[in-house]
């Protein structure tokens, strides 16, 4: 027997697992490639979730500042009392009172710093998740139209040739230009881009992790 017809009909059987009957040539025309990595940068929606996330992030760090400057500004009044509180040309109720403004500003100064550190934390973990959510309902989008292509043109597989081995070596080393879908995906996904004008309404839907959608009118 040839061993290539041998390899073929391994391949076909115990890889695709599809029925051997078909033809390679068949077969060959409809296995698709497609490069997730690329499908994902040029959506539109990966676009405006970015710019969405960066813009959240620069307020967050505004506000982080402002608390940071009130904070600091509170360091210098403490200083101030501190040195006070021992300046012998005052009073001793004068030094007194000083001492005493001087711890209470330092119970302040703590709990503002424990507040900051609270803030990062909380605000840092809100924008991560936010990222993730917004990130699974785009896969989840890409992975729609891939799906519902494959269905209407009956391909046995689609396969991801973004990524790489262990070495850093393409898992793919060739996959033939014809069978790569990547542009027809990423037009199929960005038709609706400019009629997407509601997406900020979209957009706080996903940051509240609810479903959005139009309403439906009678």
């Amino acid at each position: 027997m040839n061993m290539n017809r041998v390899l073929s009909v391994a391949v076909c059987a115990g890889m695709l697992g599809v029925p051997c009957a078909i033809g390679q040539g068949d077969l060959a025309e409809r296995i698709a490639f497609v490069n997730m990595e690329v499908v994902f940068e040029q959506y539109y929606k990966t676009t405006r979730a970015d710019r969405r996330l960066k813009d959240q992030a620069a307020e967050f760090n505004t506000e982080r500042q402002e608390m940071i400057a009130s904070l600091e500004a509170m360091e210098t009044d403490y200083n101030s009392l501190r040195e006070e509180s021992s300046d012998e040309t005052l009073s001793e109720d004068a030094r007194d009172n000083k001492r005493s403004g001087a711890e209470d500003l330092l119970r302040k100064l703590l709990a503002t710093e424990k507040e900051i550190k609270q803030f990062e934390l909380t605000r840092r973990r809100q924008l991560e998740e936010q990222g993730q959510r917004m990130r699974k309902r785009i896969v989840e989008d890409i992975d729609k139209v891939v799906e519902k292509f494959a269905s209407d043109r009956k391909l046995f597989a689609v396969i991801d040739n973004s990524g790489s081995s262990l070495n850093q070596v393409p898992v793919f080393l060739y996959s033939n230009p014809n069978a790569d879908i990547t542009p027809t995906i990423v037009s199929l996904l960005n038709v609706d881009q400019e009629e997407a004008d509601d997406w900020s309404e979209n957009e706080d839907a996903m940051e509240e992790g609810s479903e959005s959608g139009p309403e439906n009118s009678e």
